[in-house]
C-alpha cells in the first residue's frame, strides 16, 4: 500500500491556509521537520500523526494511506445526506404533531381531503399516461419491426401499470 502522508500533509496544510512554519508551531516541531515530512525525507512520530488526525478529524489510515481530497468530499456528501434525512424526519414529526393536535372533526376532514387529493392526482396520472402511451405506441409502430414493437410496448405497459397500481 502506497504511503500518501507527504501528499496529504501538503493538502491539509494548504486547505487550512497554514504555512509550514505555522503547522510546525502547532505540532511543536521545526519548519524543517514539516518540510522533510512533505518531501518524504523523514516521517513524523506517532504522537504527531495522532495529533494531526485529531486536529483535522481523520483516522490514521486515511492520513497515511488515503486520499484526503476524496475523504473530505465523501464526508461532506455524507453530512449533506444526514441533513436531508434530518429534514425529512422533522417534517414527519411536525406533520404528526399537527395531526394529533387537531380535533376529531378536523382529522376526519383532513383524511377525506387527502383521499380525494390522491384520487384526483391518480386519475390525472392515469389519463396522461394513457394519452402518452397511445402516442408512444403509434410512434414505435412505425419505427420498429413487429417483434421489437411488441416487446417494447409490453415492457412500457408493464412499467406504467405497475406504477399506477401502487
Amino acid at each position: 500500500m502506497k504511503n500518501n502522508l507527504s501528499k496529504n500533509l501538503k493538502r491539509l496544510r494548504k486547505e487550512e491556509n497554514l504555512s509550514q512554519e505555522q503547522l510546525a508551531d502547532l505540532l511543536g516541531v521545526s519548519r524543517q521537520s514539516v518540510s522533510k515530512w512533505e518531501t518524504e525525507d523523514a516521517y513524523p512520530e506517532m504522537e504527531k500523526i495522532i495529533f494531526l488526525c485529531n486536529e483535522f478529524n481523520l483516522n490514521v489510515n486515511d492520513l497515511l494511506n488515503g486520499d484526503i481530497y476524496e475523504i473530505k468530499h465523501k464526508n461532506e456528501a455524507i453530512k449533506d445526506i444526514y441533513k436531508i434525512i434530518d429534514k425529512i424526519v422533522n417534517f414527519f414529526v411536525d406533520l404528526f404533531s399537527l395531526f394529533f393536535k387537531m380535533t376529531l372533526k378536523s382529522k376526519i376532514r383532513f383524511i377525506f381531503e387527502l383521499i380525494f387529493l390522491l384520487f384526483v392526482l391518480g386519475l390525472i396520472f392515469f389519463v396522461l399516461g394513457e394519452i402518452l402511451s397511445e402516442i408512444m405506441v403509434n410512434l414505435f409502430y412505425f419505427v420498429f419491426p413487429n417483434k421489437v414493437y411488441f416487446i417494447i410496448t409490453s415492457i412500457l405497459s408493464f412499467i406504467y401499470y405497475s406504477i399506477v397500481s401502487t
